[in-house]
């Protein structure tokens, strides 16, 4: 029985070979038992997004209103029932809001997905009223 972190030489788990193999492509003498690589974390991902930002949407009198707040100069699409709403970039607006307005009609029932930067970023489901 062997100790925990000990080696079992009767079985050779552990050890590493010091001379080199002739039938093996690789170098067992310059290998390492030790994992040495770093890891780098990220404080956001572009799918994510960051603080203060949100996108919603919203229906008034038959219009679909799209807000998006906190992503100005970046790409907006939004598929509204079966149309499309692009906007190439968005502008700045007072307190960081932007709004875009598309026609619907009364009464409809759609699911409006917004896209930032041509990722799904909010699912809405609307009744136009």
């Amino acid at each position: 029985m062997t100790a925990i972190g000990a080696t079992d030489s009767t079985t050779a788990a552990g050890v590493v070979p010091t001379t080199k193999v002739a039938t093996t492509d690789w170098d067992e003498i310059a290998r390492k038992n030790s994992l040495e690589s770093s890891i780098i974390f990220l404080k956001s991902s572009a799918g994510l997004p960051a603080s203060g930002q949100k996108v919603n949407a919203g229906s008034f009198k038959g219009y679909v209103a799209l807000y998006a707040k906190s992503y100005e100069g970046q790409r907006m699409s939004a598929k509204v029932g079966n149309d499309w709403v692009i906007v190439p970039s968005i502008p700045a607006a007072t307190n960081d809001l932007f709004r875009a307005v598309e026609f619907v009609g009364a009464g409809v029932e759609i699911s409006v997905r917004i896209y930032i930067d041509r990722v799904l970023v909010e699912t809405t489901p609307l009744l136009t009223k």
